[in-house]
């Protein structure tokens, strides 16, 4: 443990920052704008006060090879081709043509009826804890559509299969609130983390009125079906997704977790909001990897952020975080110790 962390946690044992709060309460304060004691946060270095539930069973897959450019089949039929990185390559779609394919595809035995002996585990240790349990959407219904039709395929749905891509979406979206069903059926979540990247780098996928006409409805029931069980839900996406934003608060989207908030800017994704949606940010994680930059720059623009998160939204909306997956963009951990020694040194200072 480092002398920034050993003060902080001193600090909160004395209750001079924390005042009585759990770290489950201060991150739903910090959602629901609701004057949180302090930022909450999640480091991989540190922990944190989020704690993530194990997925829910899904379907069963061929065993992943691991020899990089090897091909395997998983339990929805795309074919992959390994990368050896966090993710891999799908080369292989089963739904490429909807209106040749759909009706007679299998969907997969999801197991969601089933008990889930990790997923209660890992619900029962983050309650013993006092953290706040965010489970964790293993379809994932915006990818899942890429990885099952190809992105081409995906873009052209709208204007070849109209009808069939709404089929689709209500079937996935049916198996997504079941899932959340399983969760609390297995001792309950806080929050519902999806991981659907709408992005480029430069502006959404598609148009926002194709987002409105086919994507809208059925993330709508999804949010609804959360909040219905008391469970906020919790959207990530990269890229430049600035011009989404209104349209998350509209279907009551509580957080929104992204990875490249430099690509928007901070104030204009605070303006976006409205001040009605909570970000749930790390220090951008392709700047961060750049060569050129310096731990002193990294400190410099961690302060940066929390300035203007806190200075914009006094009554919360904000919540930090690590990089997941670092090693994957070779974010060395010099830097990522940086962003939590900053973050813990600053709010030390704020305890005092």
């Amino acid at each position: 443990m480092n002398e920034e962390l050993k003060i902080f946690v001193r600090t909160l044992k004395k209750g001079k920052y924390l005042h009585g709060s759990n770290s489950r309460e201060i991150v739903k304060k910090a959602i629901e704008f609701n004057n949180p004691p302090r930022i909450p946060y999640m480091f991989n270095t540190h922990g944190g006060d989020v704690f993530l539930a194990a997925k829910m069973s899904g379907p069963n897959a061929a065993k992943k090879p691991g020899r990089i450019g090897a091909t395997y089949t998983d339990g929805w039929g795309v074919t992959w081709e390994v990368t050896g990185r966090g993710w891999d390559h799908a080369t292989g779609y089963p739904l490429d043509d909807l209106s040749e394919k759909l009706s007679s595809y299998t969907f997969p035995d999801m197991g969601y009826d089933k008990s889930d002996p990790l997923t209660k585990l890992m619900i029962q240790m983050g309650r013993r804890m006092k953290k706040y349990i965010l489970g964790v959407n293993s379809i994932n219904m915006y990818e899942l559509l890429r990885s099952l039709m190809g992105f081409e395929g995906a873009m052209m749905a709208p204007y070849l299969s109209p009808d069939l891509l709404i089929d689709l979406l209500n079937r996935l979206a049916d198996m997504t609130c079941r899932l959340i069903d399983s969760f609390c059926a297995a001792g309950g979540i806080d929050g519902f983390i999806t991981y659907e990247d709408w992005g480029l780098q430069s502006g959404l996928q598609m148009s926002l009125e194709q987002f409105r006409e086919f994507y809208k409805p059925v993330y709508k029931r999804i949010i609804d079906h959360c909040h219905d069980r008391g469970i906020h839900f919790i959207w990530h996406s990269c890229g430049d997704i600035i011009t989404l934003i209104p349209e998350m608060v509209d279907l009551g989207v509580d957080v929104v977790q992204m990875d490249q908030p430099l690509l928007m800017g901070y104030e204009n994704l605070i303006e976006a909001s409205k001040g009605e949606l909570c970000f749930f940010n790390c220090v951008d994680n392709q700047w961060t990897a750049r060569p050129e930059v310096t731990i002193d720059d990294i400190a410099a623009e961690t302060e940066r952020m929390i300035d203007m998160f806190a200075r914009k939204m006094p009554d919360g909306g904000f919540i930090m975080k690590h990089y997941t997956q670092p090693w994957d963009i070779g974010l060395s951990k010099k830097k990522e110790t940086a962003i939590a020694d900053t973050f813990f040194n600053r709010t030390c200072r704020e305890s005092r």
